[in-house]
């Protein structure tokens, strides 16, 4: 089995979108502590 580049550049840019999600949780999560 090859792996394709598109899958490559697919499975990069899904995880880039995970990272961002965290990122914007944990954003979201200390703003709310800060203004409780």
């Amino acid at each position: 089995m090859e792996e394709k580049p598109e899958k490559y550049q697919w499975k990069m840019r899904y995880t880039a979108v995970l990272v961002a999600n965290a990122i914007y949780i944990i954003a979201f999560y200390i703003i709310m502590k800060s203004f409780a």
